[in-house]
C-alpha cells in the first residue's frame, strides 16, 4: 500500500502546484495556460499516465490476489490467469479510455483539491488501497487537460501567425503603394523633363532658323550692295569713257583744224617758192 500513499501524495503536490500557478504560467491576452518546457512537459506528461497504468494494473492485481486469499483461490493460477487478462485487455482499455477522453468535462482544480483532501481525510496515513476509478478520473483528467493545453497552445500559435500574416500582407501592401508612388513620380519627372527637353528643342530650332533667316538676309543685302556697286563701276566707267573718246575727238579735231589752218597759211609760201 505504499505505492498507493506515494502516489497519492504526488498527485495532490501536483495539484497544489497547479493551484498556486508555480507550475504553468500564463502568456497572452486571455491569459491560456502554456507549459514553460514545451515538449519537456508532454514527455512528462506521457511518462505520469504510463506511471499511472503500472500501478492501476499493481493495485488490481493486489486487489485480486486480496479477494481470492480470502475465497480461498491459489494465488499462482490466479495471478497467472490476471495477467494474461490485463495483457489482453490493456491495449483495448487505453484506446477506449483514450477516446472518452475528449467526450468528458473538465473538473476544475478546486475539485480535484476538495477530492484529494477527502481522500486524505478518509486515509490519513495511507493503509487503504487507492481507488481503481478515481486513478482512471485522475489519468483522464490529466489527459484531458494535456489535450486542452496543447489546443490552446495550437490556438495562440495560430493566433499569432494570423496576426503575423496580418502584418506581412499589410506590409506588402504599403510597399506596394510605395512603389507605385515612387513610379507615379518617376513618370511625372520623366515627363517633365520631356516636356522640358521638347521646349527647349523647340527654342533651339527657332533661334537656329531666325539665325539661318538673318544669314539669308545678311547675303542678300551684300549681293545687292556687290550689285549695286558694279552697276555704279560699271555706269561710272562708261562716263569716263565717253567723257576721254569726247575729249579725244575734241582734241583730234582740234588738231585737224589747226593743221588746215596751217597749211591754208603755208600755202602762199609754198607757191611764191620761199618755203620749201
Amino acid at each position: 500500500m505504499s505505492t498507493a500513499n506515494h502516489f497519492q501524495k504526488y498527485v495532490k503536490h501536483a495539484h497544489r502546484e497547479d493551484a498556486t500557478g508555480e507550475s504553468i504560467p500564463t502568456v497572452g491576452i486571455n491569459a491560456s495556460p502554456i507549459p514553460v518546457h514545451g515538449m519537456k512537459v508532454d514527455s512528462q506528461f506521457k511518462t505520469l499516465i504510463e506511471h499511472l497504468y503500472s500501478l492501476k494494473f499493481k493495485l488490481e492485481k493486489e486487489k485480486k490476489i486480496h479477494n481470492r486469499k480470502k475465497k480461498g483461490l491459489p494465488k499462482e493460477e490466479g495471478v497467472h490467469q490476471e495477467d494474461k487478462t490485463n495483457a489482453k485487455d490493456a491495449p483495448n482499455r487505453i484506446q477506449i479510455e483514450g477516446e472518452n477522453v475528449q467526450k468528458r468535462e473538465e473538473p476544475t482544480n478546486r475539485a480535484l483539491m476538495r477530492r484529494d483532501d477527502d481522500l486524505g481525510a478518509d486515509d490519513p496515513e495511507g493503509e487503504s488501497s487507492c481507488p481503481i476509478p478515481q486513478l482512471i478520473e485522475t489519468i483522464e483528467i490529466y489527459k484531458h487537460r494535456n489535450a486542452e493545453e496543447q489546443r490552446e497552445k495550437v490556438h495562440l500559435i495560430e493566433k499569432y501567425e494570423r496576426f503575423l500574416r496580418k502584418i506581412r500582407k499589410r506590409h506588402i501592401h504599403q510597399i506596394g503603394q510605395i512603389k507605385n508612388n515612387v513610379l507615379l513620380d518617376v513618370d511625372f519627372l520623366i515627363q517633365k523633363y520631356r516636356n522640358v527637353s521638347l521646349e527647349l528643342l523647340q527654342i533651339g530650332r527657332k533661334k537656329e532658323k531666325e539665325k539661318k533667316e538673318e544669314n539669308r538676309k545678311m547675303t542678300e543685302m551684300c549681293i545687292a550692295a556687290c550689285r549695286r556697286f558694279e552697276a555704279d563701276v560699271k555706269e561710272r566707267a562708261k562716263t569716263a569713257m565717253q567723257e576721254h573718246q569726247t575729249e579725244v575727238a575734241k582734241i583730234i579735231g582740234d588738231a585737224k583744224k589747226e593743221n588746215a589752218a596751217l597749211k591754208k597759211k603755208m600755202y602762199p609760201f609754198k607757191r611764191s617758192g620761199a618755203y620749201p
